[in-house]
């Protein structure tokens, strides 16, 4: 017997979503340097940690930071996902050397740089990060329902007398 067969085909990894996100993330991080005085980098070096790990901390922290800070989030009708992209923005420029962030605002505008980015990046790819869940067997359910043109068969069948049972 082969056990093999009722198993959904591996997934394969794909690099294009990844090396879409780091760019993005990249080109927002530059901008941000550009456009606000209160946030620095040194070198293209710098630039290139500061993706990496920013691109780490969205990975690892921003999930946890989302649900902890979920009630905020529903209070604020969405605007509390903004504090927590700042937040590891400012997380980021702890970590790295050769990045700086004044303060918190400039963080914030760092943060809303960034994200303006990757909406207009994955927008203009298409790209998804998480592919959407599949059944767990790779079985493909499809319905057709087939509506006939006949309206005899369409109507319902009358109920009849005898289909009461009187116990």
């Amino acid at each position: 017997m082969n056990f093999e067969a009722n198993r959904a085909p591996a997934r394969k990894f794909r690099w294009y979503p990844w090396l879409i996100e780091g760019a993005s993330v990249m080109a927002g991080l530059w901008l941000a340097v550009f456009l606000f005085p209160g946030i620095r980098l040194s070198s293209g070096g710098a630039l290139l940690a500061a993706t990496l790990v920013l691109m780490a901390l969205h990975f690892a922290l921003r999930p946890i930071l989302l649900l902890l800070a979920f009630p905020l989030i529903i209070l604020t009708l969405g605007l509390g996902i903004v504090l927590v992209n700042a937040l590891l923005f400012y997380l980021c420029a702890f970590l790295v050397n050769g990045f700086s962030v004044d303060t918190f605002g400039w963080a914030l505008l760092g943060g809303m740089a960034l994200s303006v980015v990757g909406i207009v990046a994955k927008l203009w790819f298409g790209v998804q990060i998480i592919n959407p869940p599949h059944n767990q067997r790779g079985v493909r359910i499809r319905v057709n329902r087939r509506v006939s043109n006949n309206p005899q068969q369409r109507a319902k069948p009358k109920a009849k007398d005898d289909d009461i049972i009187d116990i």
